[in-house]
């Protein structure tokens, strides 16, 4: 699967994972440097508009369960669960993050491996 990120993007999250002055805790930061690695950075103009990343309104549904939820995914110091905005390092953002619609992750979930299509991705 290819992953995708604009270089805006790209560049903010490296900031956010290199500020010293940042609480990342470490598998975060670990797992998020991991998935910025493995993605093609595009200009921000280049990027298509359902690719998931910061600041995307995303609606995915959980294959085995059948539940759909739609959050959207911040930096950490906007997160909060009752707006639905999650941190860019919650572990079902990381995984999501470059992913395009219609395309099925899975991932290790605090719950365990959960495999989540996306359904929709509403990018401002």
């Amino acid at each position: 699967m290819l992953l995708q990120i604009c270089k805006k993007d790209f560049n903010t999250l490296e900031t956010l994972l290199n500020n010293q002055n940042t609480s990342i805790p470490f598998k975060e930061r670990k797992l998020l440097s991991k998935e910025l690695s493995k993605m093609k950075i595009l200009e921000d103009a280049d990027l298509p508009e359902d690719v998931v990343k910061l600041n995307s309104k995303v609606t995915v549904m959980d294959e085995e369960k059948q539940i759909t939820t739609v959050f959207k995914i911040t930096l950490p110091s906007q997160a909060n669960m009752q707006e639905k905005k999650v941190s860019v390092l919650a572990p079902i953002s990381i995984a999501l993050l470059g992913v395009g619609k219609d395309q099925i992750v899975e991932w290790n979930m605090p719950g365990g491996i959960k495999k989540l299509k996306v359904i929709e991705v509403i990018n401002d």
